[in-house]
């Protein structure tokens, strides 16, 4: 593989940041007319002076030993010429093996007498940018006129041959790496084709190939709707066998072949004939709307069905949203168990015993009954409680929605949601989680819809409540923020009844006097969009607790302890105290300090703060809750803090006095 400086050394140039600078054909040896970067498939070259491209090019090739390069003569059928290309020389494929790759994180678009245009640069977490060469050097910043496609020089170089384009730099790299194809695509991905890019494909021949999503569905009709009476014709390679947006390097790394590729190219469809096609429905068949005259409604509506407190309702859909290792699940499991038996088990109000659906899309079948028994044992919950109520199922691999053919398609797992829901009854089905629901982008909005409204379809048609648990995005969540649900927002907009689990915080834990190592088994339970109701307003806590199965056998002695949730109710600041220990508080703080100073209810107060006087007087009370007290009689008027001069530090400051008129009695 050649290197910049086995290049520079070939030229009489020399090495600067990512080029060769060398002497242009026939100029002196101190000449740095000539910049060449290596790229894909050998370099790119550049004169700053008036010298020729291709008299650069044949300067170049013929130090280095590169044939010099010829302009194909055309052929009867447009996939001819990929089997022509096929045939180049042996010498020519060693010299571009000695050329070698261009760095893969880095892609060079050139103008038709190979000047360098833009260059697109990858990043390690797929993130890209941009940079445009003005003249000298690339500077950061795209373009936004004069837009060439990637790989210019090779698309005029072989012009009978036809073009494959598809949606990325890496895919054209890899098309043309895999066989004598030529391929090509614009700079910025999906949907970002511009007219400036059709004057060079006139004349030709041009297949598509998008991406197995809605996106690259988007793009190919854009690139059709743009080249529509330039190209001579256009036809579009739906790839077979691709995942959810994978796309022609997913393909290739399948295995595929030059010669698949070449067959599936013959029989690729012209793009008018693959397209979905619509119809217009006769005027009869269209859908009424069901409008009525709001005039001629008298009777009031029935009230919405509740089944649990605010978290469940027919006929919609509901969602918790909770990191990772938080207990959604297990909070989940005790409310489904809570409505199975029509106990109370988690402090939330029961409306009516109902029939529970649970399908688990990550756990197995036996980590959901493991799950389960656990919380029966602490509740001490029996089989026979559940008999006829409770039904659970844990199917893998099958999909609600998913992409086919780069179009969003119902999957069978609602069909199999269907006939079980006829078959079972339930008033609830929980899928847990959403994101195991679907095959789809969960960052496309459009997609999303899709899965939540087949969600809503089923709880109106069924009259049940659907809920789907989803997980939150990477960072911090904030309690009762309905935007913390991973992917599309419409995932969001779709549930009427969306909740967040989050795990105490440590000033929580603060407040409340729990000890820092048991703070993390405390969550909290906050509404984050209940817009069909009141919001609850506080928060509702629970405890994760781990409960022994008692399932220990020869191998396994101990057995499973596996989590469940207990309510829990945070330690209320005025709870306990009674007025004889919180006058004799508020007479310290009006005394003051043996040394004359009075007390402070400043946040950075040190000897002088008053919240150690109050736990003085009520020892079961934490540091924040203590502070609390104090600053609830500062706000009432009770604590007024007054001028005085410190007999310490000799200068003005306020001191705490009580006003006994406010005193509690």
């Amino acid at each position: 593989m050649i290197s910049l400086q086995q290049l520079a050394a070939a030229l009489g140039g020399e090495v600067s940041g990512n080029q060769v600078l060398a002497p242009g054909p026939g100029h002196s040896p101190t000449d740095r007319s000539m910049s060449i970067w290596l790229t894909a498939d050998g370099y790119t070259v550049h004169s700053h002076s008036t010298d020729d491209w291709k008299a650069c090019r044949d300067h170049i090739d013929e130090r280095i030993g590169a044939p010099k390069w010829e302009p194909q003569k055309k052929s009867d059928h447009p996939l001819v010429a990929m089997s022509a290309m096929a045939r180049k020389s042996k010498q020519e494929s060693d010299v571009n093996a000695q050329a070698g790759k261009s760095d893969p994180a880095n892609y060079v678009y050139c103008k038709a007498d190979g000047t360098p245009r833009l260059r697109v640069n990858r990043t390690a977490t797929k993130g890209f940018w941009q940079e445009h060469w003005d003249g000298e050097r690339f500077v950061k910043g795209g373009i936004t006129e004069q837009r060439v496609p990637y790989k210019l020089p090779e698309l005029l170089k072989y012009p009978d041959a036809p073009v494959l384009i598809v949606e990325g730099e890496k895919d054209v790299e890899n098309v043309m790496d895999l066989g004598p194809f030529v391929a090509t695509t614009n700079a910025g991905g999906a949907g970002n084709w511009h007219a400036d890019l059709n004057q060079y494909f006139s004349g030709r021949d041009v297949f598509i190939l998008p991406d197995n999503d809605e996106a690259g569905e988007a793009h190919a009709r854009k690139v059709h709707e743009n080249l529509k009476g330039i190209a001579k014709e256009i036809r579009i390679l739906r790839l077979p066998g691709l995942g959810d947006k994978g796309d022609v390097s997913d393909w290739i790394a399948a295995d595929g072949t030059p010669e698949q590729l070449v067959d599936l190219l013959k029989a690729a469809p012209k793009y008018e004939d693959a397209a979905p096609k619509t119809e217009e429905p006769p005027a009869d068949a269209i859908p009424d709307m069901g409008i009525w005259d709001a005039g001629d409604d008298l009777e009031l509506p029935e009230p919405r069905h509740w089944l649990l407190g605010n978290q469940f309702c027919r006929k919609f859909l509901s969602g918790l949203l909770a990191p990772g290792s938080t207990g959604k699940t297990v909070l989940r499991m005790l409310q489904c168990l809570a409505l199975a038996t029509g106990r109370k088990l988690t402090g939330q109000h029961v409306f009516k015993r109902c029939r529970v659906l649970i399908v688990s899309l990550e756990d197995d079948k036996d980590e959901l009954r493991r799950r389960l028994k656990a919380a029966c044992i602490h509740y001490g919950i029996k089989p026979s409680d559940l008999k006829g109520w409770l039904f659970c199922a844990a199917p893998k691999g099958f999909k609600l929605a998913e992409m086919k053919n780069g179009s969003r398609q119902i999957g069978i797992l609602e069909k199999m949601l269907r006939r079980d829901i006829e078959r079972w009854k339930p008033d609830l089905v929980t899928l847990d989680p959403f994101i195991k629901l679907h095959a789809m982008e969960e960052n496309d909005n459009g997609a999303m819809d899709f899965v939540c409204d087949l969600l809503v379809q089923l709880a109106i048609e069924y009259d049940i409540a659907v809920d789907a648990p989803h997980h939150t995005k990477k960072g911090n969540v904030v309690a009762g923020d309905a935007d913390a649900g991973r992917g599309a927002s419409a995932a969001r907009d779709a549930g009427r009844l969306i909740y967040t689990l989050t795990r105490m915080t440590e000033e929580e834990a603060k407040t409340f006097g729990v000890k820092p190592e048991e703070r993390k088994a405390h969550v909290r339970l906050d509404s984050g969009k209940v817009n069909i109701s009141r919001d609850a307003g506080e928060a509702t806590w629970f405890k994760i607790i781990g409960v022994p199965l008692g399932n220990g056998n020869e191998d396994y002695p101990a057995g499973d302890e596996v989590q469940t949730v207990v309510p829990w109710h945070p330690p209320k600041t005025w709870d306990g105290l009674g007025s004889v220990q919180l006058n004799s508080a508020l007479d310290d703080i009006d005394a003051g300090l043996p040394n004359g100073q009075r007390y402070s209810n400043a946040g950075k107060a040190a000897e002088r703060a008053a919240w150690p006087v109050v736990q003085r007087h009520c020892p079961g009370k934490t540091e924040q809750q203590c502070r609390d007290i104090v600053n609830t009689w500062v706000k009432n008027g009770l604590l007024c803090a007054a001028d005085y001069i410190d007999p310490v530090t000799r200068k003005p400051l306020k001191g705490l006095r009580v006003d006994s008129s406010k005193r509690p009695q």
